[in-house]
């Protein structure tokens, strides 16, 4: 159980890192900057959902996969 926990917080400290990143990057020329206005937030925003929702459903089969672990054979 303290495994999973430990697996947990890794994730959410690396969700926490991707998205300081996203934010830090967001102030660099980027191709998305050369867009108008809109369109940039646009894509970042994007941008950031993809890898959130990533995350999220990366954890979510994590948790399914612990909570059946007793009953999914093995090779």
């Amino acid at each position: 159980m303290q495994a999973m926990s430990q697996k947990t917080r890794a994730r959410q400290v690396l969700l926490a890192a991707v998205l300081g990143a996203a934010v830090v990057l967001s102030t660099a020329p980027t191709q998305a900057q050369e867009l108008p206005t809109g369109a940039a937030r646009v894509v970042k925003k994007v941008q950031i959902m993809v890898v959130t929702g990533k995350n999220e459903i990366e954890y979510k089969v994590g948790l399914i996969v612990a909570n059946n672990a007793g009953k999914v054979p093995h090779p």
